[in-house]
């Protein structure tokens, strides 16, 4: 435990000791057990979360080749816009 120490105006950390536990054979059966029971959770939760990046990878990837189509489209419209309004054009005076 960690607790606030007035020292001349100043503050300042001062340890205090920690008690220790006596948990017998019981209680350190009971906190082994609750810690197995962490580490598989925790477990999980990492594959899930591995999981879970791997497939917004593969998101990720099929929108940028979906951007890079329509660049491309675009691209191809915005030249056929060009040459056309590099086309002579013939005006009839009436």
């Amino acid at each position: 435990m960690i607790s606030f120490a007035a020292t001349s105006g100043k503050q300042s950390f001062r340890d205090n000791p920690v008690p220790k536990l006596e948990l017998g054979n019981e209680g350190n059966e009971t906190l082994e057990a609750t810690v197995v029971a962490q580490q598989k959770g925790f477990e999980s939760q990492q594959k899930q979360s591995q999981a879970i990046a791997a497939r917004q990878q593969n998101e990720i990837a099929a929108l940028t080749a979906a951007f890079k189509a329509q660049a491309v489209q675009i691209q191809k419209v915005s030249d056929q816009l060009g040459t056309q309004s590099l086309a002579p054009r013939v005006v009839a005076n009436n």
